[in-house]
């Protein structure tokens, strides 16, 4: 699901008089919100999409994704927010009193380029993704920024193998030795890749997982060739590779079956690459992120989100947890949640054949569960409209306005917290009004303190959540 944007000329009559208010619906134990950090076109072009964020050595989070170019075409962005932003709601802006601290923008006008993952070290951030090259095929991108300014260090691509085909970075991680670890798709078919994430996904390809060492990382000039890379001919591309620590190092990757539409693939790796085992799981629904759990320390599996159509019919957010050896220990759906305030308040759990919950990343917490991001909401009424009364309901119901929307799970899946959040505009004389802007969570991070920091795609633009921990 990729938000419909609302221009941002007709969202604010001018910077300088926006006051944002949070639009919140949580459950009794959900944390606070801290801040709520947006910005829009200004920083990183039309239509900006995150898909991705990390928090920075020195305390700031750098957002990734796509926008579009001067000629409608996707370009890639990464845009760094700062460390020392205030509690409550902020606008982001070079005229504003708080402002992101640098972006960076790749690609060609015309061609399709784009921004998937980013990882940092105390002096550097790594942005990866896709670019086209001259002769219009797409390559792996991989650029390296100065972290506090953002210059451009280095930028290269590893082209596909064969001269004709399509390949991209999806994720990429810094090892426990200063390595990079990255995954995605090689021998892609053109005009295959419909995009990344929650604006489509890959259609031909195999996955690969490729390692630079730290000395080819913390050079100033660019790697000629990794250390090591393996592809997969049964899976399709890398969606998610996360590191294994202890005893039992290596990496699990998160793919999916390259020719039974899309299951769900599980593959885990030795610290070379080499392949130790790889599971199918056809019953959870798109795959969409993977996460190892830790509990004290302590390893206890693997979870991995994504998205389960339901029996009647809409679409809830899944979780499968995983022993280390790739049996399943459960798996279990969220959505559908009710109240709220504003133009959401007395909602109910509302029309499951009209609700989707769409979730499209996860991340471990230290008591051996998990918090996924997803966003919430009805995607269209069209389809029902030869059913009278469900058409009516559709239309009348508010949630076709999506919300971001957060869950925190405990080690055997039950449900600790859930949080449910939107933008909402002021009117005309800078009071709290009734409207609020789509928004849906793309990624979901665990900062050094503890806290929740969800990656947010709105209407005009994108944002950052950071709410309190536990």
């Amino acid at each position: 699901m990729q938000l419909l944007k609302v221009p941002f000329s007709l969202v604010f009559i001018t910077v300088s008089a926006i006051c944002l208010f949070v639009s919140e619906a949580a459950s009794a134990d959900a944390p606070d919100t801290i801040f709520y950090a947006a910005t829009g076109e200004a920083c990183c072009g039309e239509d900006p999409h995150a898909v991705h964020g990390i928090q920075t050595p020195d305390g700031g989070f750098v957002l990734s994704g796509k926008s579009l170019d001067a000629e409608g075409e996707w370009q890639g962005f990464a845009v760094k927010f700062p460390a020392d932003l205030p509690s409550g709601t902020i606008w982001l802006d070079p005229e504003e009193e708080f402002t992101y601290k640098w972006v960076h923008s790749f690609g060609t006008d015309g061609k399709k380029d784009g921004a998937n993952a980013a990882a940092a070290t105390d002096e550097a951030v790594f942005v990866a993704g896709f670019s086209t090259n001259q002769s219009g095929v797409i390559d792996r991108y991989l650029a390296k920024l100065d972290l506090l300014s953002g210059k451009l260090i280095w930028e290269t691509t590893f082209p596909d193998r064969h001269t004709s085909g399509e390949s991209a970075i999806e994720s990429v991680q810094i090892t426990a030795d200063g390595g990079l670890i990255m995954s995605g798709f090689v021998d892609g078919t053109k005009v295959d890749m419909e995009g990344f994430k929650s604006y489509g996904n890959p259609q031909s390809g195999q996955a690969f997982v490729l390692f630079l060492n730290a000395s080819q990382v913390s050079g100033n000039s660019a790697p000629q060739k990794p250390v090591w890379q393996n592809i997969f001919s049964q899976a399709l591309s890398g969606k998610s590779v996360k590191e294994v620590s202890g005893k039992e190092s290596g990496y699990i990757v998160a793919s999916s079956t390259r020719y039974e539409k899309h299951v769900p693939l599980v593959l885990r790796l030795d610290k070379n690459g080499k392949l130790l085992w790889w599971e199918k799981y056809e019953h959870h629904g798109e795959l969409t992120d993977i996460t190892v759990l830790y509990n004290k320390g302590e390893m206890t599996g693997f979870a991995f989100s994504g998205n389960l159509q339901d029996k009647d019919g809409g679409i809830d957010g899944a979780i499968t947890k995983l022993t280390t050896d790739g049996s399943v220990v459960w798996k279990k759906s969220y959505g559908n949640p009710a109240g709220g305030d504003g133009i959401f308040s007395n909602l109910d759990a509302g029309n499951p054949k009209l609700i989707f919950d769409e979730c499209w990343a996860i991340n471990g917490t230290d008591d051996g569960g998990a918090v996924m991001a997803c966003g919430t909401g009805i995607e269209e009424c069209e389809p029902f409209e030869e059913i009278d009364a469900l058409y009516e309901e559709c239309e009348a119901d508010p949630r076709k306005t999506w919300r971001s929307m957060l869950v925190r799970v405990n080690g055997q899946g039950n449900l600790i917290w859930q949080h449910v959040g939107s933008y909402r505009f002021p009117d005309e004389n800078g009071e709290e009004s009734e409207e609020v802007a789509s928004s849906a969570s793309e990624y979901v991070l665990i900062t050094s303190k503890g806290q929740y920091a969800s990656v947010t795609d709105l209407a005009f633009g994108l944002g950052l959540q950071l709410l309190d921990k536990d």
